[in-house]
């Protein structure tokens, strides 16, 4: 099978499992990222604050669904690791570079993160390890926060517009789908078949994600809000690794520590 990219020399499937491997706090990964930080960005990464910012999310999550910190990490590790699932249609995929070195300057993956929430929300609900009625509200919140993962402030009209132009395949959602059950696994959560056709049917019957939309407008949006911190913070800090530049160092700047000569200088603030 050819790699799959989640951008220009990005391995996706690497990305996904650092992105939900840092939002469900394990210590590896966050080390992994640390030292990317000091080796690239010539700066210290405040593992103890970022640490404080995940504990402290954790708990609030916990208190507002009434449920225990350890299975709100689980879940914050399943959004992390689903945000950009989206990314492994084939029509996605075929708009890199066929040079593995190539430029990505101008390539749009518009309406991914709406893909991911699709499946994100099938996998969820159907998973066994989860009670029923909690399931379906742990799917919409999960499918919320990664369907805004790239900015919390965009309407639900306006990431569904961005994907009802894309359409997977049916092999697309096969792919998909084995990528859902490692991402289950990996955070504890077993994977049902019944996600999968749950999803084949929906993709057959209604031809795009619109339906999700009325899904996602009926659930409450600060469990949302919460979790799309998380994903965007792990999701920031793994970008060190493969696209580090300015931006990135500016974006992460609260959670670093010392200075340099060497640093990554970020974007001057009062530039245009």
């Amino acid at each position: 099978m050819k790699q799959l990219l989640a951008w220009c020399g990005q391995p996706l499937i690497e990305h996904i499992e650092r992105v939900g491997d840092i939002a469900a706090g394990r210590e590896e990964a966050i080390k992994t990222v640390a030292e990317a930080v000091k080796a690239k960005l010539c700066r210290e990464l405040d593992i103890e604050l970022l640490e404080r910012e995940l504990y402290s999310t954790y708990a609030a999550l916990a208190a507002r669904l009434s449920i225990d910190n350890e299975l709100v990490r689980r879940l914050a590790g399943v959004a992390g690791y689903f945000h950009d699932i989206g990314k492994a249609i084939g029509a996605y995929q075929s708009r890199f570079p066929s040079d593995k070195c190539g430029d990505c300057k101008g390539v749009s993956l518009a309406g991914h993160e709406v893909w991911s929430a699709w499946i994100a929300y099938f996998a969820v609900r159907e998973s066994p390890d989860l009670k029923k009625e909690k399931s379906e509200v742990f799917a919409r919140i999960i499918a919320m926060a990664v369907a805004l993962h790239h900015s919390a402030r965009r309407s639900i009209d306006d990431v569904v517009l961005d994907a009802v132009h894309v359409r997977p395949t049916l092999d697309d959602l096969d792919l998909m789908f084995e990528l859902a059950r490692a991402g289950l696994e990996r955070y504890g959560l077993s994977f049902s078949q019944a996600a999968k056709a749950a999803a084949r049917y929906h993709l057959l019957r209604f031809y795009d994600i619109t339906a999700l939309r009325e899904k996602l407008l009926s659930t409450d949006p600060a469990p949302a809000e919460l979790l799309v911190h998380v994903i965007t913070t792990a999701d920031n800090l793994d970008a060190v690794l493969n696209r580090c530049n300015g931006r990135i160092a500016y974006v992460l700047k609260p959670l670093l520590r010392g200075r340099r000569e060497n640093a990554v200088k970020g974007p001057d603030p009062k530039a245009p």
